[in-house]
């Protein structure tokens, strides 16, 4: 039979969740407990389970007291839990016109009964999603959320009533999502200038060094060994050493000095660091090895010796897509924080297809945070009775402080970071899931990470279904895709690999498509950098004339406008395609000055010029160093 009200809900929904939109038309809401009777004021009411799900003494009065507080702004997330009739939705829908808005229904029966009866304006409107699983409403967060994001939940009283557990688990999902887009944005932000500046300074090393797609495929079928520092690798390093011969090594920095100590030496070593990990290296040599780094890696680790360096240039960070297009790079690899992922996908691309991960433990166990031997092994992790709380800690700072120390850091400024770095540690401790059921203790970081090695696993599979992937870091993280095996079970199934030589596999970029698009971004380079210029004399103006008169002068008014004027063509220049994945970031630097009481009165805009000022002399000579080593490629292109 035709029903008008149902396709039309359906025709709604179809546009955002075809899952959903099949989902419920194959569905069967018959054998539901579900009717609908009418309020005292003569409303439809939804009865689930003898259940009144809006309120008898009248269900629009009532949706609209909770709709009541409720307020429209530019990037509100509002979830609803729960449809019922439509009534909640429908306000809310009334009211907020820029934010989002989520429904979140749980119950099939109800979502099918519902929409094949009720006609709810607030599901036709542009800003409005209706989803029923928490992976779609986690997705549609996902979408929407940014760092000025106001997430809230609404919801009637018998829902509050029957899913008072789910409704603060909804929430929280919502702000976890949040706090990992903050989290990943402000470390974005952080690392941003460090990353461009290493990368500008790598270039010349970047254009010689050949791509990690040059390697596809080279090892297919055969086993790799991820290594990381985890206390797992202390447990397992006698049956690594005894058994190398069997696997292809990859290695992460924090776990050289260990392997180093008991003779076993990586294949590839891997770094993604944006900052100085030149104390990984100290005492351990790498002129065997094949070193695998991010464009963006420390200058200080690109300049190793090693058997041959292999570019990692990830989707998506920093200046990477610029540097992609330049080389013309068609791989997929992708960076998520962690050196152990850039080292279990380039074992991935290479084809193997056994990946065995080992110090992957991404927990505290028995007080231990890293494994015996290893780069920052005087780390521990203890309860305290008397402040009834954990904490991680070092038995030894200054042998903790030398895990920092390089020739460009001195045993005081290490002290200092040591510090910093405990200090990091002990504001995000958190619990997670161990492969024995039970929960461990661990930072937020390492259960994010979790969930990107998961996501891994699943991704890979598709691409190889027959990729086996082991996790020997026993009584670690639980990490869903990869099978627990103890490393001596793993090894007594496995034959020796023949090395094979990569050192003849060079560079082929075309050198023609790499002086275009150096050509075309030096002017905007050049172009900024003269505004940036010109903007700290006009602010050096500015604080000159505040500091004789003490007023807004006629000269300052024309001043203050030919700033705000000049912010606006940086702003501009930066953000225009071609220049964008670098300048906007030294731009956000450079306003960070700017507030709504900037020009309030004397003092403020005293304050605010100086700062803009300043910025502008950290952020000029950065442009210059950029100019420079662009110029400079030209030499080794053409030498």
């Amino acid at each position: 039979m035709e029903n008008k009200v149902f396709e039309e809900n359906l025709a709604c929904i179809k546009k955002y969740d075809n899952n959903l939109y099949n989902k419920l038309l194959m569905y069967n809401s018959k054998k539901a407990n579900i009717k609908i009777n009418k309020t005292l004021k003569e409303e439809y009411n939804l009865i689930l389970d003898n259940t009144e799900i809006h309120s008898n003494s009248g269900a629009i009065e009532e949706a609209k007291k909770i709709a009541s507080s409720i307020q429209d702004k530019k990037d509100s997330i509002r979830i609803i839990y729960g449809l019922g009739l439509g009534y909640l939705a429908d306000e809310i829908a009334n009211k907020v016109k820029i934010g989002k808005i989520i429904i979140y229904e749980p119950n099939l029966d109800i979502l099918k009964v519902v929409l094949s009866i009720a006609s709810i304006d607030a599901l036709f409107m542009e800003n409005v999603i209706l989803c029923q699983d928490i992976e779609t409403f986690s997705k549609n967060i996902k979408n929407y959320v940014n760092e000025k994001s106001d997430i809230s939940v609404t919801f009637l009283n018998s829902y509050k009533n029957l899913y008072f557990d789910d409704i603060k688990n909804l929430l929280e999902t919502a702000q976890k999502i949040q706090g990992e887009y903050k989290g990943n944005l402000n470390t974005y932000y952080k690392k941003a200038p460090s990353a461009i500046n290493s990368t500008f300074s790598n270039l010349k090393k970047i254009i010689s060094n050949p791509d990690i797609s040059e390697l596809k495929n080279i090892y297919k079928g055969k086993t790799a060994l991820v290594i990381s520092a985890g206390p797992s690798l202390a447990e397992n390093i006698e049956i690594i050493k005894n058994n190398q011969d069997k696997f292809i090594i990859f290695a992460v920095g924090a776990a050289l000095k260990l392997l180093a100590s008991n003779n076993i030496k990586p294949d590839f070593v891997v770094n993604i660091e944006t900052f100085s990990t030149l104390a990984q290296f100290q005492n351990t040599d790498t002129k065997n090895c094949y070193m695998i780094l991010e464009a963006y890696s420390t200058p200080h680790v690109m300049v190793l010796e090693s058997k041959k360096t292999f570019n990692y240039i990830s989707k998506g960070n920093f200046i990477n897509d610029w540097l992609r297009d330049m080389l013309n790079i068609k791989n997929e690899v992708k960076s998520y924080g962690t050196v152990s992922y850039s080292a279990l996908s380039s074992a991935f691309l290479m084809g193997f297809n056994k990946i065995i991960i080992i110090g992957q433990d991404l927990a505290y166990k028995k007080g231990a945070c890293y494994a015996k031997g290893s780069q920052y092994e005087s780390l521990e992790y203890i309860f305290l009775k008397e402040q009834n709380k954990f904490m991680v800690r070092t038995h030894n700072l200054k042998e903790y402080a030398k895990s920092f120390e390089t020739k460009y850091l001195t045993e005081q400024e290490a002290l200092k970071v040591a510090k910093k770095s405990i200090e990091q540690i002990n504001k995000n401790l958190t619990s997670i899931l161990g492969q024995d059921g039970t929960m461990l203790p661990s930072k937020n970081d390492y259960a994010i990470f979790i969930k990107i090695f998961e996501n891994c696993a699943i991704e890979f599979k598709k691409q190889n279904p027959s990729l086996k992937l082991i996790n020997s870091s026993s009584n670690g993280a639980l990490i869903k895709g990869f099978e627990n095996i103890e490393l001596k079970e793993v090894v007594n199934e496995l034959e020796s690999i023949d090395r094979i030589d990569l050192t003849n596999i060079n560079a082929n970029y075309d050198k023609q498509r790499i002086m275009h698009y150096i050509n075309t971004l030096l002017p905007y380079l050049a172009d900024y950098a003269s505004k940036i210029e010109k903007l700290a004399c006009l602010c050096q103006e500015v604080l000159s004339g505040l500091e004789i008169n003490h007023t807004y002068s006629e000269n300052i008014k024309v001043l203050l406008v030919k700033i705000q004027e000049l912010i606006h063509t940086i702003v501009s220049i930066s953000s225009d395609k071609k220049a964008d994945f670098t300048l906007s970031i030294y731009t956000k630097l450079l306003l960070k000055p700017l507030d709504n009481n900037a020009f309030r009165d004397i003092e403020a805009t005293k304050k605010t010029i100086l700062k803009f000022k300043n910025n502008c002399e950290k952020i000029l000579p950065f442009i210059e160093k950029y100019i420079k080593k662009l110029n400079d490629i030209q030499s080794v292109i053409f030498k």
